[in-house]
């Protein structure tokens, strides 16, 4: 008990080292600058926020894809190039002043006040914090409809739930501030956290919930793709879109062969044309199940697990491309057990001796359990805040896995998404902090 007494202490004392860390730093440079303030979003994976206008100076913070800052000038730096100065919020609230290079920078499209859009958003129901994002989307895409979805939830007591151990995990190799150190998910003895689901993975942090369950942090053209309507649209979603979101994968453009249980022959079909017909059965997006099955089994763009492999040990011949009922016990691996559900019992045209039979039964069974059941979001999938099975019924463990998704999805559409009248359902709920929950860095 003294052990753990004195980690704890430690571990305390380092937390208070990373905030003072954490405050910007200058370095005694001086440029002359273009002044101005405008807002702009951050268009890079992960992009580090220098204290000077040059890759030399200390990095004062960094920003995520589609972060929003607030531009206070320009001006040339060490390296020639344009830089400019922004300030966001960064970690735990504190305003970071510094630079980044002009090019990983997007400006949106300038909103021009639209009385009927404001109009609209009051009768929402839309917190002001929401509002400022939407407006920047509404003005780049006029035709897309936003739904507030309420959900009637105190926020703290939704973080809560969520934050119990197992229930959300974040990989391994993540910074140490995203991995729990509640009882259970962190070993005081052994200074190590032990593995869920798989070693890869570990119990995640609260910050990191609260980051990635705050709507307000992905009303950007890429992150709110995670709360599309994933119902089949046959007009906007296309085989060629499919493709798209194969690209990088084994199935990009590729075709396989299976037994037509009708005609007692062998046919041949395309991956992205098993997704459409998929989509036609079950009434689910082609879109999300293909950025599922990519999310689920997809290891490199020559390489899937062997939940697909149709060789796996005592399992040869059977397929489970969503990964269903995949999950570690004691028993059994996750892929045995996700195999072992896929080759018994008779319902969503199991056994799945065929990919063709595993990518449209496994898409019915999407749409039974979840999309027609209320979880009709990639966001509601991974955190149930619906009324039915409340926190449970989650199908993703992996916190990233909406927005990842969302990333594959945007990308898919890019082509015509001005042309495009999309619905997205955004969750709200009650006592809400002020400030957006920023993404931990230490």
């Amino acid at each position: 008990m003294k052990k753990r007494k004195i980690k704890r202490a430690v571990a305390g004392a380092m937390a208070l080292l990373m905030m003072i860390n954490a405050l910007p730093v200058t370095d005694g440079w001086f440029h002359p600058m273009t002044s101005y303030a405008s807002t702009a979003r951050a268009n890079a994976t992960s992009l580090n926020v220098r204290s000077g206008p040059g890759t030399t100076y200390s990095i004062a913070g960094k920003l995520t894809n589609g972060k929003t800052v607030t531009v206070l000038g320009q001006t040339t730096g060490s390296d020639g190039k344009t830089w400019s100065q922004i300030r966001f919020t960064g970690t735990g609230g504190a305003e970071i002043t510094g630079y980044v290079l002009s090019t990983y920078l997007k400006n949106p499209t300038s909103y021009s006040h639209d009385g009927n859009f404001e109009s609209y958003l009051t009768s929402q129901g839309f917190p002001e914090s929401y509002k400022d994002g939407l407006r920047l989307l509404h003005a780049e895409y006029p035709n897309w409809v936003f739904t507030a979805q309420h959900t009637n939830l105190d926020w703290n007591t939704v973080i809560e739930n969520e934050s119990v151990v197992g229930r959300n995990l974040v990989y391994t190799s993540s910074i140490s501030s995203w991995k729990s150190i509640a009882d259970g998910a962190y070993n005081w003895d052994t200074s190590t956290w032990p593995g869920f689901d798989s070693s890869s993975y570990v119990a995640a942090s609260s910050d990191i919930i609260k980051y990635y369950m705050d709507p307000r942090n992905f009303l950007d053209g890429r992150g709110i793709f995670q709360f599309e309507s994933l119902e089949y649209n046959k007009i906007s979603h296309t085989q060629s879109g499919v493709e798209s979101i194969l690209k990088n994968t084994p199935m990009y453009n590729k075709t396989f062969s299976y037994p037509d249980d009708v005609t007692n022959t062998t046919k041949s079909m395309k991956y992205s044309q098993a997704f459409m017909a998929a989509a036609d059965t079950s009434g689910v997006s082609p879109y999300h199940l293909a950025s599922r099955v990519k999310q689920e089994v997809v290891i490199s763009p020559t390489t899937m697990s062997d939940s697909v492999s149709g060789t796996r040990s005592g399992y040869t011949g059977i397929y489970n491309f969503y990964n269903i009922g995949a999950t570690n016990t004691t028993s059994g691996s996750a892929v045995n057990n996700g195999l072992k559900w896929a080759s018994t019992g008779n319902s969503y045209l199991r056994p799945w001796n065929s990919r063709y039979r595993s990518i449209v039964g496994g898409a019915i069974y999407i749409g039974e359990k979840y999309i027609n059941v209320g979880q009709n979001t990639s966001y509601l999938q991974k955190f149930n805040v619906t009324e039915k099975n409340r926190y449970n019924h989650q199908y993703m463990s992996n916190i990233e896995a909406p927005n990842s998704e969302a990333t594959k999805t945007a990308s898919a559409y890019s082509a015509t998404l001005n042309e495009m009248t999309l619905v997205f359902s955004i969750p709200v709920y009650t006592n809400m902090p002020e400030e957006v929950s920023p993404i931990p860095t230490k």
